[in-house]
């Protein structure tokens, strides 16, 4: 059974969710693109203003940075300046790891939650742009959508930390 868990990055519902990752990182970044090649044509070769794409492409921009950066915390991709593992030895290193991955999984759970709690008033305030009137939830969802996502990546994380070291340290007992 924990062996089947320690797997879970090849397990289908990780492969489904990185694959739908994927796919909004995809879209938003055409989007983007897409946007701005139509309102360079529209300004510069037919010589009219464009209005309000930019709420457009400021909902692609945060959906691209949160899914974005959700995927490169499930990928361990991420950025990380992480001095302790030079001097560690290797026990020093995976409790490290623990820590790090708690403390990751603490924080991502509350600005899961602070994320909730926000989108939930902004659609009690019926929070909508200035130009197009989108929802300002449209975009806003993406905060939580990126935070539970780390969140739960970062549970998975410490779990699998945590069995890993308690064998380590039944394999390493004196």
């Amino acid at each position: 059974m924990i062996d089947k868990f320690l797997n879970f990055r090849s397990s289908f519902p990780w492969k489904v969710l990185e694959t739908a990752e994927k796919a909004v990182m995809i879209v938003c970044g055409a989007g983007i693109t897409i946007l701005l090649c139509i309102e360079t044509l529209i300004r510069y070769f037919f010589r009219m203003p464009l209005y309000s794409y930019e709420e457009i492409a400021t909902i692609f921009c945060v959906w691209l940075y949160f899914v974005g950066s959700s995927c490169s915390f499930a990928n361990q991709s991420a950025i990380q300046a992480d001095m302790a593992s030079l001097f560690l030895k290797e026990k020093g290193q995976r409790l490290n790891s623990l820590i790090v991955h708690f403390l990751s999984a603490a924080i991502g759970v509350v600005l899961s939650v602070w994320s909730f709690q926000f989108i939930a008033w902004a659609i009690d305030k019926g929070a909508i742009t200035t130009g197009l009137k989108i929802p300002m939830a449209v975009s806003q969802v993406s905060i939580c959508v990126g935070y539970t996502l780390m969140a739960a990546y970062s549970v998975l994380f410490f779990l699998e930390d945590l069995i890993l070291y308690i064998r380590w340290r039944g394999a390493n007992k004196p």
